[in-house]
């Protein structure tokens, strides 16, 4: 892997100010967005909770997330919960315990393109959509660049 390559792309992609949707690149008809829940009334930190990938609302506030710069990558973080996009086990989690080893994200891809890589620092792992039972969820895997695996980070209508 080639940190430095990843990190000189990271120069080229700009970092919104404001809140943003995270849309896979999969769906042709309809835009799945990322969706973060926020953790139950009892439940104590630390939270490992998951992201889903569903057909998006422009104003529920659990589908937001600030992106910001954070060494040579990015951070990401919902806006709902405050929980840090996070890498644990093979998944991608939100997490309240930043660990800037596991919280690190490069997003990766051909210039011009919309469509790209969130990929896991220091390894060759990038979010992928997996379907269960009821809702897309994310894991990491390498990386074959099929749509499961494109995202695009965009501001929604309305904001």
């Amino acid at each position: 892997m080639d940190e430095v390559k990843y990190a000189d792309e990271m120069n080229d992609i700009v970092i919104h100010p404001t809140p943003v949707k995270i849309v896979n690149g999969m769906s042709d008809y309809t835009e799945l967005w990322a969706r973060s829940f926020p953790p139950q009334p009892l439940d104590k930190p630390p939270f490992d909770l998951g992201i889903t990938f569903v057909k998006g609302d422009p104003y529920y506030v659990f589908e937001r997330w600030q992106l910001r710069r954070f060494e040579d990558g990015m951070t990401i973080q919902n806006v709902g919960n405050g929980l840090w996009a996070c890498a644990k086990d093979g998944e991608v989690v939100m997490t309240s315990d930043f660990d800037a080893g596991n919280c690190k994200w490069y997003y990766h891809g051909s210039k011009g393109s919309s469509f790209r890589t969130i990929r896991k620092a220091n390894e060759d792992l990038v979010w992928t959509m997996k379907h269960p039972k009821r809702q897309f969820s994310i894991v990491l895997m390498p990386s074959d660049l099929s749509d499961i695996q494109k995202f695009c980070f965009d501001i929604p209508d309305g904001d």
